[in-house]
């Protein structure tokens, strides 16, 4: 009969040791005090700052990087559930009159947008990453940004209907405002203005999309105006760089949704600001942005 193969020694060797070296439980409750006698008197050792073997040699913006694209895809999946679910539930209420879901729909509207909060988080993180290793990628096409505007708010109005949204706004279809962007990097920017000012503006905001002349070519410009606690003035200046927070603020986040804002709004040739709102002394702050329109008759920017 042949022999069955040796067991690998290798790992076997390792556990076998790590029990050998161990004391007994019996050991541990017969000298206590002798144990603890012996950690407080051991002299302190220098810290070993060399990696330990196995481990992965990453920084904090690889981690960063790895991190954000590890969540994307769930989110990606949980949010097209919730997007399933909702039109499901919605098509049972047109076809049954009997049918009351307005409770589920609410429920499933504030899921998508707290859904759409975590994603637009992860999407900051991963594009502040690409930011500070500098390959921010942009892939312009042609969009309508009333249409990405408005899609912003109604997400707003469905998950926070708490707050008040007054918004003027051109129909989507408008052929005035449309432009070359990158529609990902482009709705991650009104993300950002629309949820600060619904975390700090207070429970009234005020949203306005215009057409303006520039020096080369049409600009669009957007107002986000609230009534919350305002951004200092010794601040303005500052709040658009990377990790600065409001002083005034409580539970601030991680202080690069601005700078990311700035940044995307910097590579489409576009700008964004904060000022107070008027008249003089009334509370709140009024965040802008602006981005380049497509001239009548042109195809390019």
């Amino acid at each position: 009969m042949p022999e069955p193969p040796e067991p690998e020694v290798g790992p076997a060797r390792v556990v076998t040791t790590a029990v050998r070296d161990q004391p007994s439980l019996r050991t541990r409750r017969r000298q206590p005090a002798r144990k603890q006698r012996a950690f407080t008197e051991a002299p302190d050792e220098p810290a070993d700052d060399s990696p330990r073997p196995g481990a992965l040699p990453l920084n904090e913006e690889e981690f960063l990087d790895l991190a954000a694209h590890e969540l994307r895809a769930p989110l990606t999946i949980l949010k097209g559930q919730a997007q399933l679910l909702q039109r499901r539930l919605r098509r049972e209420a047109q076809e049954n009159a009997h049918a009351d879901r307005e409770d589920e729909l609410g429920a499933l509207d504030k899921m998508l947008y707290q859904i759409e909060r975590l994603n637009h988080q992860v999407n900051i993180i991963l594009e502040a990453t690409h930011l500070s290793q500098g390959r921010l990628e942009i892939m312009p096409m042609r969009h309508n940004l009333a249409y990405l505007l408005r899609r912003t708010v109604a997400l707003c109005e469905m998950g926070a209907p708490t707050h008040t949204i007054l918004s003027t706004l051109p129909a989507a279809d408008s052929a005035d405002f449309m432009g070359m962007y990158d529609r990902q990097l482009i709705e991650t920017v009104l993300c950002e203005v629309l949820f600060n000012a619904l975390k700090y503006g207070g429970d009234t905001l005020e949203v306005s999309l215009t057409r303006t002349d520039g020096d080369k070519c049409p600009m669009a410009l957007v107002e986000v105006a609230d009534y919350g606690i305002g951004v200092p003035a010794r601040e303005r200046s500052r709040i658009f760089q990377a990790r600065v927070r409001g002083s005034n603020v409580k539970n601030a986040g991680n202080g690069l949704g601005l700078y990311v804002a700035r940044e995307i709004l910097r590579h489409h040739h576009g700008r964004i600001g904060v000022r107070l709102r008027k008249p003089r002394g009334a509370q709140g702050s009024v965040f802008w942005l602006t981005l380049p329109l497509i001239a009548d008759g042109d195809d390019v920017r």
